[in-house]
């Protein structure tokens, strides 16, 4: 899996991130196809401490919301 938001940042940094409220987050989404469904993980994302993941997880909720029922 590939972790998206740590590009550029070194150890020392994610660290410092995460003692500031950073975390690391995977999202849930489903796709469909008649009676078939299948459950999926997104990449893993980082999310800075002060930072929201509302955006990253919007993304999924509509793929679910779309394509899930």
């Amino acid at each position: 899996m590939k972790i998206k938001g740590i590009e550029g940042l070194s150890g020392s940094d994610i660290a410092r991130e995460i003692e500031r409220g950073g975390k690391f987050v995977q999202y849930g989404y489903c796709v469909s196809i008649l009676i078939l469904t299948f459950r999926r993980s997104s990449d893993i994302y980082f999310i800075k401490g002060g930072n929201s993941g509302i955006s990253n997880g919007l993304v999924f909720s509509l793929i679910s919301l779309t394509f899930g029922w």
